[in-house]
């Protein structure tokens, strides 16, 4: 199941995936998969709030 609450997310922002990618210190392929395939946060639940911004 795609993750559609960060793809619109990164839409209403407009924030590309490897903008978000390098503000959380990802690879830009994790935040596709996260985007396409629905994968889990988790690892990142610990920084998440100072990324909210984004």
């Amino acid at each position: 199941m795609a993750n559609e609450r960060l793809r619109a997310a990164l839409l209403e922002k407009g924030v590309s995936v490897t903008e978000l990618a390098e503000a959380i210190g990802v690879d830009p392929k994790t935040v596709e998969r996260w985007i396409t395939k629905g994968r889990a946060l988790s690892r990142l639940s610990g920084r998440t709030t100072t990324t909210r911004s984004v």
